[in-house]
C-alpha cells in the first residue's frame, strides 16, 4: 500500500473510532468496582488456587457462567449451557521401557535423565540440535530458533531464559516470563517440527543440576517426546558441547547461539496418564452480522497449591494467581457488560470464553478451536487477555500484533485517548497462552500483557497487589480494539514458518 493510500486508511480508521466513542453510552466504561469484584472472588483462598482437580476451580466456572446469565449472553457450551467439557490430565507416572540411547551408550532412567509429565509417549531416533534457550519471543527480540533448521530433529535446550538471575537481563530482570516454562518450550519445539526435546540446566544458572520429580501435576502432552538430561549426560553423548562457554558468550552478546550437534539421539518414553474432567465457560452476544465473530478470551485456572509450574516449589498453599489470570478473567466478564448493555448490537457476534486448562498446556483453548462455538472459518479474530492486572508506567504489551496486515495501525489509533497508553506492539500468534491455539488455525490474533513480575507462579500473586485503576484502563482500550476489529476485514499473516 502506498503511503497517501495508508494514511488516508489511517485517517479513516481514527474518524470511526472517534465517532464510536462519542456514541458510547456510560454503560460501556470499565468499572473498577466490578473488576475488584471479580478478582476478589476468583482470587480467594477459598478458590484453592483454581487448580486442575479443585473445587475451586468448579467455583469459579459456575461464578463466571452465573455473570453471563445475567447480562443475558446466549450459552455457548454444550447442551445449551455455559459450559464446554473436555478432558485433561492430572496425573502421570513412569511405566513401560523408557530408554536413551546416544553416542553408543545406553543411560539409565531416573539416575542419568528422566521424562518430564508432559511428554509425548513414543520412540524418536533423529539429529540433534542445540538451540539456546529454546525462546521465540519477539517482544524481547529473542528468537533461538532464527537460522537453524529443527524439523525432524531432537532439540537440545537450557532450561530457564536469558539472565534470569541477572537484574539488567534481556527478558524481565529477575522477574520470571512465560517464556521459561519448559511446556512452552516444547510447544516451540513442536511448531517448529522438532520430534523431541533435551533439557539441561546451564552451568552459569543459580540452580542445582539434578533431575527434576516427575509430579501429578496435571501437565498435558505436548507432542513431542521430551526429557531433562544431567550435565555430565550430555557431556559424555556430546563431548564437543561446551555449554559454559555457550551460555557466557549468549549473556555477553544478549544474543542466540544455536547449531547442529554431532550426534544422534534415539529417545523412548512411556508413561500412564489419569484423565479428568475440565470446563471452559462460553457466553455469545448476538452481532448485526451473523457470519462474523470476535472471539474475547482469557483463563480462569492457575496452580492450585502449588507443583512442577510453580516457581515456590516447596510451597504447599493456594497459588491464587490473582493477575494470572483472575485479572483476565475479570476484565472479560467486565466487557461482557460493557458490550452487553451497550444500547446498540455489536457489529459482529462476540462470543465471550472463559478457558481452563490453559497451565497445564492450552488444553481449554486447543479443544475450543477442535469444537468452536462459532466456526472458525467466520472467526474475525481472538483477542486474549492474560496477565493484564499491573500496568506499570502506562506500559501495555500487545502480542501478536504482526499476526494482522491492519493491526498496527488499529492499535495505534485505538490508543487516542488520554492519558495514552504506552504500547509495546509486536510478535507473530505464538506465546504461551491461549491466542496460540487460535493462530494456529490461521486466526489472527492479539495477546494483551501488562508484563512480568516477582509474583509470577508464586502464592504471592495476590488481589491486594493489582492495579484496578490500570486494569479499568487496558479493559477500556481492549473495548476500543474490540470495536475497531469489528469494522474492518482483516489480513491474515502467517509468520509461522520456521527461519532457515
Amino acid at each position: 500500500m502506498d503511503t497517501n493510500r495508508r494514511r488516508g486508511a489511517f485517517e479513516t480508521l481514527c474518524v470511526a473510532l472517534t465517532c464510536l466513542a462519542l456514541s458510547t453510552p456510560h454503560a460501556r466504561a470499565a468499572d473498577v468496582a466490578q473488576l475488584r469484584q471479580h478478582v476478589a472472588y476468583l482470587a480467594d483462598d477459598a478458590r484453592m488456587g483454581r487448580g486442575v482437580g479443585t473445587a475451586g476451580l468448579d467455583e469459579a466456572a459456575d461464578y463466571i457462567a452465573a455473570r453471563f446469565g445475567e447480562l443475558g449472553l446466549a450459552p455457548g457450551g454444550d447442551d445449551d449451557t455455559y459450559f464446554q467439557a473436555f478432558e485433561a490430565t492430572v496425573g502421570v507416572e513412569i511405566t513401560g521401557d523408557n530408554a536413551l540411547h546416544a553416542n553408543g551408550q545406553r543411560l539409565t532412567v531416573n539416575e542419568a535423565w528422566r521424562p518430564y509429565a508432559f511428554s509425548e509417549v513414543g520412540h524418536v531416533k533423529a539429529p540433534a540440535v542445540f538451540v539456546g534457550y529454546g525462546i521465540t519471543a519477539p517482544e524481547y527480540e529473542w528468537n533461538d530458533y532464527e537460522g537453524v533448521e529443527v524439523d525432524g530433529k531432537i532439540v537440545v535446550v537450557l532450561a530457564m531464559e536469558p539472565g534470569q538471575d541477572d537484574s539488567t537481563s534481556a527478558f524481565e530482570g529477575t522477574s520470571v516470563t512465560a517464556h521459561s516454562t519448559l511446556y512452552s518450550k516444547a510447544i516451540y519445539a513442536r511448531e517448529r517440527g522438532a520430534v523431541g526435546m533435551l533439557v539441561v540446566v546451564g552451568p552459569l544458572t543459580d540452580e542445582d543440576d539434578r533431575l527434576a520429580r516427575l509430579r501429578q501435576t496435571g501437565d498435558s502432552s505436548s507432542g513431542i517426546v521430551c526429557a531433562q538430561v544431567l550435565r555430565e549426560t550430555l557431556r559424555g553423548i556430546v563431548p564437543d558441547l561446551n555449554l559454559e562457554s555457550l551460555q557466557r558468550e549468549m549473556e555477553s552478546r544478549r544474543a542466540p547461539i544455536s547449531r547442529p550437534l554431532n550426534v544422534e539421539i534415539e529417545l523412548t518414553v512411556e508413561l500412564r496418564r489419569e484423565r479428568a474432567a475440565l470446563r471452559n465457560v462460553i457466553g455469545v452476544l448476538p452481532g448485526a452480522d451473523p457470519h462474523r465473530a470476535v472471539v474475547i478470551g482469557a483463563h480462569y485456572d492457575h496452580l492450585g497449591m502449588g507443583g512442577t509450574s510453580s516457581l515456590a516449589p516447596d510451597a504447599h498453599e493456594p497459588h491464587n494467581g490473582a493477575d494470572d489470570n483472575a485479572s483476565g478473567t475479570a476484565a472479560l466478564l467486565e466487557l461482557a457488560r460493557m458490550f452487553a448493555t451497550a444500547e446498540q448490537k455489536p457489529p459482529q457476534t462476540l462470543v465471550f470464553a472463559a478457558f481452563s486448562g490453559e497451565e497445564i498446556g492450552l488444553a481449554g483453548s486447543e479443544h475450543y478451536v477442535d469444537h468452536a462455538t462459532f466456526p472458525l472459518t467466520f472467526t474475525t479474530a481472538m483477542l486474549n487477555m492474560d496477565m493484564v492486572g499491573r500496568l506499570r508506567d502506562d506500559k501495555l504489551n500487545v502480542l501478536g500484533a504482526r499476526s494482522a496486515t491492519e493491526f498496527m495501525e488499529l492499535l495505534e489509533a485505538a490508543n487516542d485517548v488520554e492519558p495514552k497508553l504506552d504500547l509495546i506492539a509486536k510478535g507473530d500468534g505464538y506465546g504461551p497462552s491461549d491466542q496460540m491455539a487460535f493462530y494456529k488455525k490461521d486466526v489472527a490474533v492479539l495477546h494483551f500483557f501488562t508484563g512480568a513480575h516477582p509474583d509470577y507462579h508464586k502464592p504471592s500473586d495476590d488481589a491486594h497487589l493489582l492495579n484496578y485503576e490500570g486494569l479499568a484502563r487496558v479493559t477500556d482500550y481492549v473495548r476500543r480494539v474490540t470495536d475497531a476489529v469489528m469494522q474492518q476485514e482483516l489480513t491474515f499473516v502467517d509468520q509461522s514458518a520456521p527461519a532457515g
